[in-house]
């Protein structure tokens, strides 16, 4: 393999340069955009179909895989998520502390 010399080192970099150049010219910002846009309706649907879902089941009294609505409010309410976030954060301070 030849040295390069500084004429084409030159010629390498002018090439790069104009290949970073035309790159974001060459993307379509709308074929992301709408490609993000399509996943996020499909997400924002199907939690509507499972809230839609859990209210039809609570409002017949009908129980999911043997767990009713009451069961999973009286879980949700019993926990203490204060305690819970407050071990969390001081267990992410101690580890940074331990980074210093």
């Amino acid at each position: 393999m030849e040295p390069l010399d500084n004429k084409n080192t030159a010629q390498l970099l002018q090439q790069m340069r104009r290949q970073t150049e035309i790159k974001p010219e060459q993307e379509a910002p709308s074929e992301t955009a709408s490609h993000g846009g399509g996943t996020f309706r499909i997400r924002l649907a199907l939690a509507g179909v499972l809230f839609l879902t859990i209210l039809l089941l609570d409002q017949n009294k009908k129980c999911l895989v043997g767990i009713s609505m009451d069961q999973i409010f009286q879980y949700v309410t019993g926990v203490d998520y204060g305690v819970g976030l407050k071990n969390w954060v001081e267990t992410v301070v101690n580890g940074l502390q331990v980074l210093w």
